[in-house]
């Protein structure tokens, strides 16, 4: 200001670039966790290195591994576990994992398969890929997602019958814990309204009332 010599301006950031509309220095994530999840759960392949928004972070595996295999294994439901005990719940179950509780979460590590084991739960992955991916309760006892789910835990290690038992026990545990907060989310909301309003059926609760009662493999 005044009369001085005005300073040297610096370069803008974009010409560092390699090109001066690139968006982001970094290359993009062949993986991306969802900062904020609630009623599916999903963890986007990202194989055309599409640029994500700040809602996700980026992951990619150590020394060139195969990303398809982190994704199934992120989509494989005993991840579900781990988010929920590593994130944080908002709002009436919405689930909250910021840069510190996803660098602490628990995940079962692709690059101990076995090449066989590596190679079946790649194509379970791509099996679910075929379809839209469905609320918990409603993926819960479907055979394409059980296979995944099985196929992450016998390669990790767990023989097929015990790793058959725990997918069913987590399918049940999982879709029972779903229709739980769904029922407190609608009281929560209800008591925003105040007591002369109800809400009738949420869009799905009789889907997922029906998974859990048709598509929840029973224990024995």
């Amino acid at each position: 200001m005044g009369g001085g010599v005005p300073a040297a301006v610096p370069p803008a950031p974009v010409l560092s670039r390699p090109a001066w509309y690139a968006l982001r220095p970094a290359r993009a994530g062949q993986v991306l966790w969802p900062k904020i999840q609630q009623y599916r759960h999903v963890v986007p392949w990202n194989p055309l290195g599409l640029t994500a928004s700040c809602n996700f972070y980026d992951l990619a595996p150590r020394d060139g591994r195969d990303p398809l295999l982190l994704a199934a294994v992120l989509n494989a439901f005993p991840q579900v576990l781990a988010k929920q005990a590593a994130g944080r719940v908002r709002n009436e179950g919405v689930l909250k994992t910021e840069v510190a509780d996803a660098a602490r979460m628990w995940a079962v590590d692709p690059a101990r398969f076995a090449p066989a084991g590596g190679e079946r739960v790649r194509q379970a992955f791509l099996a679910l890929l075929a379809r839209a991916a469905l609320p918990v309760p409603e993926e819960c006892g479907r055979e394409d997602r059980c296979e995944l789910d099985r196929a992450v835990l016998v390669a990790a290690g767990i023989g097929e019958g015990r790793a058959s038992e725990l997918v069913d026990r987590l399918h049940e545990h999982l879709c029972e814990s779903f229709l739980r907060e769904r029922r407190l989310e609608r009281r929560a909301v209800e008591a925003r309204r105040g007591p002369a309003v109800r809400i009738g059926p949420s869009p799905g609760d009789e889907a997922s009332s029906g998974a859990q009662g048709a598509l929840v493999p029973e224990v024995g």
